[in-house]
């Protein structure tokens, strides 16, 4: 009998281990800072789709709608500038420098980002989530 094996993109198992992990963890300010790291690096390395997963439920449809406007632009690096973090109200806010190309242009550009985070718990999972959609580039 053959055992039937289900293949998940790594960056996918990873967040869920995240998640996982996050979830037994009771220091919240560890769980931000690594959960925005995660978030801007694969920002940095366009992986917006898989980004999305931080996306709160309440802006992921249009999260993702502006992920695939950004067909064209590429993340080169980002910086975070301030973080504004209040564990009582469980939210934060991360004001991101990121700087940016479009494919055909080719001229390095560069924005601030608002980041708006929450800690929530959406489908059975507790974790520190954006509330905030993707900049517009332009």
């Amino acid at each position: 009998m053959k055992s039937l094996h289900l293949k998940l993109p790594v960056a996918l198992i990873s967040l869920l281990a995240l998640f996982t992990l996050s979830s037994c963890s009771h220091n919240l300010r560890e769980e931000f800072d690594m959960s925005v790291s995660k978030y801007n690096n694969m920002l940095s390395s366009n992986e917006l789709g898989t980004a999305s997963l931080f996306a709160a439920d309440g802006v992921r449809a249009n999260y993702l709608a502006r992920a695939a406007a950004l067909k064209d632009t590429r993340i080169i690096d980002y910086h975070i500038i301030n973080s504004a973090y209040a564990e009582e109200k469980q939210r934060a806010t991360v004001e991101v420098e990121m700087s940016y190309y479009n494919l055909y242009t080719y001229k390095v550009k560069s924005l601030r980002d608002m980041q708006q985070w929450i800690y929530s718990e959406e489908k059975g999972i507790k974790g520190w989530r954006i509330n905030s959609l993707l900049p517009e580039f332009k």
